[in-house]
């Protein structure tokens, strides 16, 4: 017997302001907790939610919200991350350099390390990060 769920999805629009990663967390913790998942999984993926908003958020323009979807259907999730910069900025490093002690720039290498694909595309000022992980 096959059983097939429908999609779930959660779509939220933060303020470009770093208090507003602990209660994008909590909505997350929330979601996930009736999404089946297990807590390792859970734990990833607030972890790169939290890396990315905190990315779209140093580079929002003014008073833009960033913008972040998640959705399963119970063989995947998938997280996208969206903001509008206010000028064009320098791509983020592909890779942190094996035995770098800079302080900065470990969130993608971080997200990396913990999701199945990771795709960025730019367009007209506005970046969007996708993520996907198999369950």
């Amino acid at each position: 017997m096959v059983s097939l769920r429908p999609p779930r999805q959660l779509i939220l629009e933060l303020a470009a302001d770093f208090a507003a990663l602990g209660r994008l967390r909590d909505q997350l913790r929330a979601w996930l907790a009736e999404s089946d998942v297990t807590p390792t999984v859970r734990d990833d993926v607030l972890l790169v939610a939290t890396e990315l908003c905190t990315n779209a958020i140093e580079a929002t323009a003014d008073d833009e919200p960033v913008e972040v979807q998640l959705t399963t259907d119970g063989s995947s999730l998938r997280l996208s991350v969206a903001n509008v910069a206010p000028s064009p900025g320098r791509e983020p490093d592909a890779e942190l350099q094996h035995g770098s002690l800079q302080e900065r720039g470990r969130g993608l290498a971080i997200v990396r390390s913990l999701v199945d694909t990771v795709v960025m595309t730019s367009d007209r000022g506005r970046t969007v990060v996708r993520t996907m992980q198999l369950l």
